[in-house]
């Protein structure tokens, strides 16, 4: 357990607040932070071996994860990181200025997890492609109600556990995680509106291949969007666009995991089959919530700003081999895509169909304006008029780097490691 000489010896400040890093922390933030640290200080032997704990910013911890070479998370470390000594699963704790009214967030930097498909704490564990780690006692009912007994060791020992009965492995692509930022994933129960005269409503899902067993015509649904039970849409429709005008304007929901207070925005797709007892929605969005076949979701209308540019990221290299060296092409391709997908938020991994397969794209960042955005819809743009979507790209995890881009990042490394040892031991 590793701590900076200066959050030891600085006399305890006199004003409301103090500044660790670029951030301004309320006093009794700091206060109940610097708690989580003395707690984690008197249990180092509980660590030891197990997670290594360094701190140079109050607010944002960097965490390992060790695992022994008898398991197989430890032995794809050992063989990931080569001749060098193995790193660990790399985290980031962040806490939000009201910590502890609402909780941390963690994300996994360094190397990139996947999960074994059909392991039995998927649903229980969900890490998104942007390394986000959703706790189910991290969503606001259970935090709500949790907090006051919240103990972040306990956590972290039990994460790390987790890990291994997920059957957690590293995917092997060398090019750090890029999330968004952890104040716009925290930020989106609040800044993201609900639609008027509309009410919070609860259903089970089903995704569209299990319901087109029943109603074929959902194998010719827009692949982007929900259908709401029949009665719920007309409803809807009516109390926000007004009676006979069901058409004035694209109703957008938010689907909400509350077991994980995971969400995912999406449009929806009219009443194309009567049916009053389900949410039909594709696969991918079930996949984004970390939920199965008739699991309960949250439902509720929202009023989303216009995204105006995107920062994708696509899971493959195999992406720009569809398109050889034509970039303009493959940045039509997406502009034209997205604007059928109706809504996406920061974090979101979308399936598009490119040439004669599916290409799964991460959204990094979302800007509406010029200023960044937890979500936003994607009108077609015929809706707008000369509404244009800008499409930027990060490469792919698993392309190559080039010459340049490997030396940064063994010099950001080499930074990090340099500070580390900087830090004296308590």
């Amino acid at each position: 357990l590793k701590h900076t000489q200066q959050h030891n010896k600085t006399p305890p400040p006199t004003s409301s607040a103090m500044t660790v890093g670029s951030q301004e922390l309320p006093a009794c933030t700091v206060k109940r932070i610097t708690a989580d640290l003395r707690d984690a200080q008197r249990r180092s032997e509980a660590l030891d071996g197990k997670v290594n704990l360094v701190v140079t910013n109050l607010q944002t911890w960097q965490v390992a994860f060790h695992y022994d070479g008898e398991t197989e998370l430890g032995r794809d470390l050992a063989e990931y990181y080569g001749e060098e000594e193995s790193r660990g699963v790399e985290l980031e704790v962040s806490f939000p200025q009201d910590y502890r009214a609402s909780p941390p967030v963690l994300r996994v930097v360094h190397p990139r997890l996947s999960l074994e498909a059909g392991a039995t704490e998927l649903t229980s564990l969900p890490v998104t492609f942007g390394g986000m780690v959703c706790l189910p006692e991290f969503s606001k009912d259970r935090w709500a109600a949790e907090k006051a007994t919240f103990n972040l060791v306990d956590t972290l020992l039990d994460l790390r556990q987790q890990l291994l009965r997920a059957g957690a492995r590293v995917d092997g692509s060398r090019r750090e995680v890029v999330g968004p930022p952890a104040d716009l994933i925290r930020a989106m129960s609040w800044t993201v509106p609900p639609a008027p005269h509309t009410d919070v409503m609860q259903f089970p899902i089903l995704s569209l291949d299990t319901a087109a067993a029943f109603f074929p015509d959902l194998r010719r649904s827009d692949p982007y969007s929900i259908t709401l039970p029949r009665h719920v849409y007309h409803e809807i429709m009516q109390r926000v666009w007004g009676q006979g005008s069901a058409q004035a304007g694209a109703l957008t929901v938010e689907l909400k995991n509350k077991r994980n207070g995971l969400r995912v925005f999406a449009g929806v797709g009219g009443d194309a089959v009567d049916q009053d007892f389900a949410v039909l929605a594709p696969g991918w969005v079930l996949s984004q919530l970390f939920v199965r076949d008739h699991d309960e979701v949250q439902v509720r209308c929202v009023q989303l700003p216009v995204a105006t540019r995107l920062v994708l990221q696509p899971h493959s290299k195999a992406f720009y081999a569809m398109y050889g060296s034509d970039e303009r092409q493959r940045r039509w391709h997406l502009e034209d895509a997205f604007q059928q997908v109706g809504a996406v938020a920061a974090g979101a991994v979308i399936p598009v169909q490119c040439e004669d397969r599916e290409v799964l794209f991460h959204v990094a960042k979302l800007f509406v304006g010029e200023e960044e955005a937890a979500a936003g819809r994607l009108p077609r743009s015929q809706a707008v008029g000369s509404y244009e979507l800008a499409i930027e790209f990060l490469p792919a995890p698993d392309l190559e780097l080039d010459r340049e881009e490997s030396e940064a990042q063994r010099k950001r490394r080499r930074v990090l490691d340099e500070a580390a040892e900087a830090n004296v031991t308590q």
